[in-house]
């Protein structure tokens, strides 16, 4: 009788496997795992990795009992996304379109892959588009679980459709402000800006609307490329565009002046029209393609910052194949900022009666290297509305097709611009799943948002409100708070580059700045609703799920790198000599010093920590390289780490534990006592560096 081989010399017949380990990968156990021919691809969670393997079997890796924990062949189920597996016999015929990703360690063959691939989902060979190890088809559900016996083939999701996301707001955000000894005002100059939306204006750079005059660089056509058209008429990329940059005069409102007034501009035209069932036009976004694509281009045509109004359909999770690609992108690009709205998809319809439903993120909104902007209330309780009625959130409810998201008070009858210390309530809250990570980052006002019209727009949406100057309207959604974030980061950069004499800051030391600077708002809703969102003590507190952390103030942000009087605000962006691993070679940490002054009032020292995390191909949306914030007195006796209170409401792992889910940290030292301080930096798990990082800093009074 042949008596069965072990599990670890049966032949795996894969050149992938999974391996679990005891805790973070030390450089013994890199070097350990090289010499067995393992190569970690991607951290799963858990300890465990996806890794690449030639030999045969797993008894070479499974010999590091040390640190090896278990190791197993990857196998095909993990990897067709489970929305996408037919549940039926008749879904086995339905199409679907697909995002291919192939493993991170493929780096040749990928002709003969394409066609293969081709050959299995049973579609022509041109039907079949490849970039950056993605592949993009549209194949028979049934087909799928031939491509997933591919041993090239790392996961296959669902290619998601994209759709929009519809003076005072500048105040509110304290834009403008003269700053430091020689009172500077930074309104972007020096600046490029990319939207990437319906179109602008008329679609010519010159004859344009006044805001614009002499500032844009570039049109270019994705949605209409054969005829080569780049006019708005949507409407909606326009104001995107007068809301990060825009400057002009309005008949009644006066100077409409955006936050980057100086800055210069590209559109990424990606608008289309269908015609729907019942004869209606719709205005729709087409020609965006994969966003290595749409953000390469921008960085070619000399963007620094890229601004995106628009998010999948329907709320996330984190998707490998949309999701995950903007984070490739953005750890390849460090140095290009990216911002995505949250969504409009905040409704109130759980139990928890009053209160906005966590968990409605757009799915681009999840990813952890950009900014994702959520909404809240402006302040235009004096204009007028159409029938002379102010609208309200219960303004959202469609009765005719028993569509009530709004039922409950005190959000039902609440003015929908009445308080910039609330939130507007169809913005998407966070958290980001299934991690969960804190999102969104930050907010803006967005509701009843006047900036520029399309010339091409044949008549405008009132809804939010009646401008008296034809050139002009007003305009509502996460859509209309990102842009303003987004010429916010272009002020930041202008001034680090002008004050803090770096060349080409990364997106890393914007976000800090941008966050560490942001404040927490109060929330409406507390006197009425005490057990609400904002909550005494807890929802008002940040970060939280809600606003992230917190309401952007570009003059808190900008003082951190513009020397003034009477402040205590810094900054430092890693070098490449002082980024992190674990490999030997770079540091394990780096540690700086800092001083609180004395003051008469309470002080709280507020430290930031942004990095941008490695992401594999389609990778799951989990830390990979992570890092501590550590901050303590100059004698080491106190300390506190970073979401060390965690998001509120707490989760259990960020309140008692250092947080291994986000990529922003933040220590709130309240009541801080004046002397010196030291703010650590530390390589906790760093399998795919070295790691670059940021940190901003500042004495809040």
């Amino acid at each position: 009788m042949v008596s069965e081989p072990s599990p670890e010399s049966k032949p795996i017949n894969t050149d992938y496997i999974l391996v679990k380990v005891t805790g973070p990968l030390e450089p013994e156990h890199f070097q350990a795992l090289e010499e067995k021919e393992v190569k970690t691809l991607e951290y799963l969670g858990d300890n465990t990795y996806l890794c690449g393997y030639k030999p045969p079997t797993l008894k070479g890796v499974l010999e590091l009992r040390d640190f090896v924990v278990s190791a197993e062949k990857f196998d095909p189920g993990y990897v067709v996304a489970s929305d996408l597996k037919p549940t039926s016999s008749e879904e086995q015929d339905e199409e679907a379109k697909v995002l291919i990703a192939l493993h991170d360690d493929i780096s040749e063959g990928f002709d003969a892959i394409v066609a293969k691939i081709a050959s299995e989902a049973g579609v022509p060979l041109s039907t079949v588009s490849l970039m950056d190890k993605t592949i993009q088809l549209t194949v028979p559900k049934g087909r799928l679980e031939a491509l997933a016996e591919m041993d090239e083939v790392k996961a296959i999701n669902e290619a998601q459709r994209a759709r929009l996301f519809n003076n005072v707001a500048t105040k509110i955000m304290e834009c403008h402000k003269p700053i430091g000894t020689s009172n500077t005002v930074f309104k972007g100059d020096g600046q490029v800006v990319c939207v990437a939306d319906t179109g602008f204006d008329k679609g010519d750079k010159t004859n344009c609307h006044k805001a614009f005059k002499g500032r844009v660089l570039h049109l270019t056509s994705l949605g209409r490329p054969a005829k080569n058209l780049t006019d708005d008429p949507a409407g909606h990329g326009t104001h995107v565009c007068g809301s990060v940059l825009g400057d002009a005069s309005h008949a009644d409102q006066g100077q409409i002046e955006a936050p980057a007034s100086k800055a210069k501009l590209i559109v990424q035209s990606s608008h289309a029209e269908v015609k729907s069932a019942d004869g209606t036009i719709k205005h729709v976004l087409k020609g965006l393609g994969k966003p290595a694509a749409f953000l390469g281009a921008a960085v070619e045509l000399g963007a620094h910052i890229h601004t995106n109004s628009w998010g999948s359909a329907d709320p996330g999770p984190y998707n490998p194949a949309g999701t995950g690609e903007i984070d490739n992108f953005l750890w390849a690009n460090k140095t290009l900022v990216v911002l995505f709205a949250a969504g409009n998809e905040g409704v109130d319809v759980d139990a928890n009666k009053g209160t906005i439903d966590p968990g409605s993120l757009s799915e681009q909104a999840h990813a952890k290297n950009c900014i994702t902007v959520g909404a809240s209330e402006s302040l235009r309780v004096n204009i007028e509305y159409p029938g002379g009625v102010a609208p309200t959130w219960s303004d959202w409810n469609d009765v005719a097709k028993n569509n009530i998201i709004f039922p409950y008070e005190p959000v039902g009858s609440d003015h929908i611009a009445d308080n910039p210390e609330g939130m507007a309530a169809w913005s998407s809250r966070g958290p980001a799943t299934p991690q969960p990570r804190i999102k969104p980052d930050v907010v803006a006002p967005g509701s009843s948002i006047l900036s520029a019209r399309s010339g091409a727009v044949k008549e405008a949406d009132e809804g939010y409100g009646i401008s008296k100057d034809p050139a002009w309207c007003y305009m509502g959604g996460t859509s209309m708070a990102t842009p303003l974030v987004a010429g916010c980061c272009a002020c930041i950069r202008e001034a680090l580059v002008k004050v803090g004499k770096i060349a080409n800051p990364s997106s890393a030391l914007v976000k800090a700045v941008l966050i560490n600077g942001a404040v927490p708002i109060l929330g409406q809703y507390r006197a009425k609703l005490p057990g609400g969102e904002f909550e005494v003590g807890k929802g008002n507190d940040i970060p939280n799920y809600s606003t992230g952390w917190g309401r952007v103030n570009l003059n808190n942000s900008l003082q951190h790198v513009v020397p003034s009087s009477g402040v205590a605000a810094g900054f430092v962006e890693s070098t490449p000599a002082q980024a992190l691993s674990k490999d030997g070679t770079h540091p394990t940490e780096h540690t700086f010093p800092l001083t609180v002054p004395s003051g008469t009032s309470p002080q709280t020292l507020k430290v930031t920590l942004v990095w941008s995390d490695y992401n594999p191909s389609q990778g799951n949306g989990n830390l990979q390289n992570d890092l501590d914030l550590i901050v303590a007195t100059a004698d080491g006796k106190q300390k506190w780490h970073g979401n060390m209170g965690g998001p509120a409401p707490s989760t259990p792992d960020l309140g008692k534990h250092f947080d291994r889910i986000n990529n922003v940290e933040q220590v709130r030292w309240k009541d801080v006592k004046p002397g010196v301080y030291k703010v650590t930096v530390r390589a906790y798990n760093v399998p795919f560096g070295p790691q670059p990082f940021a940190v901003a800093w500042r004495v809040v009074v």
